[in-house]
């Protein structure tokens, strides 16, 4: 991971699914002590215990999607309506990974009916905007490019090679510069940008006919969506093709649809979130300890970090 923050109070929020998803996909071969199917398992943990030690939050929480429908899907029945149930191997290991995570200390937010998304996008509102710490937001996919500005970054682990990978090639942070330079749209335009070209992996239609490139190219010409069709309304629109024009009109209510869809909630009520309870060190670190050995993870003990012993044996030292 590059350094491109300064050295200050970071807190790290955790996209819990998708982390768990990218692991299972890299890690298909691994097994626990027991035998059984470990790669998600093994993966998360890996992954989670092997970025606190090398960011060293002051705070963390985890967010789940919860198996309710959600209110996008409620609205819009297509939503997500293309992807696979869990696969049947997957579904013990979330459990054991609950487990891990509530032996660390990790505060979990799974709220029905709403995304994980959406508590992210609240939670890393909630804690820019009170001055206490940079937002770190590890997760396996580009949904949270749209939070970007200069004091939230999307750290994104790069699995596939994470065996022979330094921890800087390990982790890729994207702070607005970088999410313009793999999007080629600025992360305030990531919602448009879904709303014209759409988002197969979330079923989000936008413009038929209207892929990555048209729609970085109109957004760099016009801005957003509702300049997109102002111009349209108004006739202003010479310097596009015709039939750039026509997909436009044509489907306009699949865009505003795929902008609503694309949307990030960042007022999520109901949260009970407080900075103090989501402190690093809250936690049994022997207890930790004890799991990872039942499971034959071994490996993940030079990751654990200090807990309230270690830190108040540090400080009573020096």
């Amino acid at each position: 991971m590059s350094e491109l923050f300064e050295p200050t109070p970071s807190f790290l929020i955790v996209d819990g699914h998708a982390l768990i998803y990218r692991a299972y996909h890299a890690l298909t071969m691994i097994t626990d002590a027991e035998g059984q199917p470990a790669g998600a398992f093994y993966g998360f943990l890996r992954i989670l215990l092997s970025v606190l030690d090398q960011i060293h939050p002051e705070c963390w929480l985890i967010a789940f999607d919860d198996p309710a429908p959600t209110k996008r899907r409620l609205k819009y029945p297509f939503y997500k309506a293309n992807r696979p149930p869990m696969p049947e191997d997957l579904i013990p290991q979330i459990d054991k990974i609950r487990q891990g995570v509530a032996k660390l200390g990790a505060p979990i937010r799974q709220i029905p009916g709403i995304e994980a998304d959406d508590i992210i996008g609240t939670i890393s509102r909630e804690v820019s905007a009170s001055g206490q710490a940079r937002v770190l937001i590890l997760t396996g996919d580009r949904d949270s490019f749209q939070l970007v500005d200069d004091n939230v970054h999307v750290l994104v682990p790069n699995t596939g090679r994470a065996r022979h990978a330094s921890k800087q090639e390990a982790l890729t942070e994207y702070n607005p510069a970088r999410v313009k330079q793999k999007m080629s749209v600025a992360p305030s335009q990531i919602v448009d940008f879904k709303a014209l070209a759409g988002d197969p992996s979330d079923n989000i239609p936008g413009v038929k006919g209207i892929g990555s490139k048209t729609a970085s190219t109109l957004l760099a010409q016009f801005g957003d969506l509702d300049h997109i069709y102002l111009a349209i309304d108004q006739d202003n629109v010479e310097t596009l093709r015709s039939s750039v024009v026509a997909k436009l009109i044509n489907d306009r209510e699949n865009a505003y649809i795929s902008r609503e869809l694309a949307q990030i909630d960042r007022h999520v009520t109901g949260l009970d979130f407080s900075y103090e309870r989501c402190r690093i060190a809250n936690y049994d670190k022997q207890a930790v300890s004890d799991f990872l050995l039942h499971y034959g993870f071994k490996s993940l003990l030079k990751y654990l970090p200090a807990d309230d012993f270690d830190t108040g044996l540090q400080a009573a030292l020096f």
